[in-house]
């Protein structure tokens, strides 16, 4: 027997759905929702978390080349040059613009 709210296998004799937590109505012995609109929040909430720690880590990786873009400016001052290019803090501030735009827009 299979869940029809997950399309999952139910073991026979089982009371409800150990995947998604349906039960099983006596009558028809085919799964039932619980609350489909449970289900559909909790589906909804889950796409917003995935969603929120993906943006989270493009942001993480901004601040990450912003770091390395005032670290290797600041090292010119020093004659210190950590790249052997003059424009890569450029490059890393823009890849750290890059990284906050789309975390920030998705």
């Amino acid at each position: 027997m299979f869940c029809t709210n997950c399309g999952k296998q139910i073991e026979d004799g089982s009371k409800f759905c150990s995947h998604c937590g349906t039960t099983l109505t006596e009558q028809t012995n085919v799964a039932q929702p619980a609350n489909a609109e449970t289900n559909t929040q909790n589906q909804e909430n889950f796409q917003t978390e995935a969603k929120t720690e993906k943006n989270m880590s493009l942001i993480v990786l901004a601040y990450i080349c912003w770091g390395f873009a005032v670290i290797d400016f600041c090292g010119m001052f020093f004659e210190y040059d950590l790249t052997g290019v003059s424009w890569s803090p450029l490059v890393a501030g823009g890849i750290g613009y890059l990284f906050s735009y789309l975390g920030n827009n998705e």
